[in-house]
């Protein structure tokens, strides 16, 4: 089954390049992550393993909106599955 789920993230007030990914479990899942902003920059990350994980980095502007998509691509339903948001390294 290959369905979509849709996230929308503010970004707040923090420019920078910030790390976004999944994680499924148990890890026989295949999902795609697909990451636009609303400027109409986007990335993506997708292959072919079934870790279940994923990983974008993407270089975003403060107070602007990111538009996530996790695809589950083949392996059936996770038990678990986890979003995460990384913020910039303030130095």
């Amino acid at each position: 089954m290959r369905e979509y789920v849709y996230f929308q993230w503010e970004v707040g007030a923090r420019s920078g390049s910030w790390t976004i990914s999944i994680d499924a479990s148990p890890t026989n899942h295949d999902f795609d992550l697909y990451v636009r902003d609303d400027q109409g920059g986007s990335w993506d990350d997708f292959d072919t393993s079934y870790d279940g994980d994923e990983s974008v980095d993407v270089s975003v502007q403060a107070n602007g909106h990111i538009f996530l998509g996790v695809r589950n691509y083949d392996g059936g339903a996770p038990t678990d599955l986890t979003l995460t948001i990384e913020a910039p390294d303030s130095g």
